[in-house]
């Protein structure tokens, strides 16, 4: 499945949306794959992780501290924008759950559901949801202070619970601190406001 494709309906839909065309912006999710999306999230996403510790032959049963530290509200705009609104990953593009719910606001929740689970949540909502990485796991055992700006990155849910309370060496990935490209995505804020 091509992501970008899909987003690319979603970012047609919210424009319709906002620009007042409702029954069109409806008509545009639903052309969207969103339980493509939800199937492949729930298999395969959320547990990339796992999947890459395995193929690395690693063991995938490691204790961690149990600690768990979230990045700041007042502060998940300032690692959006410096990341651009994509994920420091896999680089997907990112909407911040405020955006999200905006646009819910204009098209109903029926047609854009966001249930307590992710079978009830519409697919866009699972790939495209801005959250908050720490680089060096939360549960890494270490004096060092870890929700720092320097150590959060943007990720998509995807990325985010399929790194889980691994390390980037661990799962061989490269350091996601590395410069991004910009291509002018913010994240629906221009549309849909902050």
């Amino acid at each position: 499945m091509n992501f970008d494709i899909e987003i690319d309906k979603f970012v047609s839909a919210v424009e319709s949306a906002v620009q007042g065309s409702i029954t069109e912006s409806i008509k545009l999710l639903s052309t969207i794959q969103s339980q493509e999306l939800s199937d492949w999230f729930i298999e395969v996403g959320q547990n990339a992780g796992a999947y890459r510790m395995k193929g690395l032959g690693r063991n995938i049963s490691k204790q961690h501290s149990g600690k768990q530290l979230k990045w700041p509200k007042n502060r998940e705009y300032e690692v959006l924008k410096r990341d651009a609104y994509r994920c420091r990953y896999c680089q997907i593009r990112l909407v911040h759950e405020k955006q999200l719910d905006a646009y819910e606001e204009l098209v109903g929740n029926e047609a854009f559901p966001n249930g307590g689970t992710n079978r009830s949540r519409h697919g866009i909502r699972l790939i495209m949801r801005a959250t908050f990485d720490h680089i060096v796991p939360v549960s890494h055992d270490s004096d060092e202070d870890k929700n720092v700006l320097e150590n959060v990155v943007a990720s998509c849910w995807s990325c985010n619970f399929g790194k889980s309370y691994f390390t980037i060496q661990e799962l061989g990935l490269e350091c996601p601190r590395e410069p991004i490209f910009q291509d002018g995505w913010d994240g629906l804020t221009t549309i849909l406001g902050n």
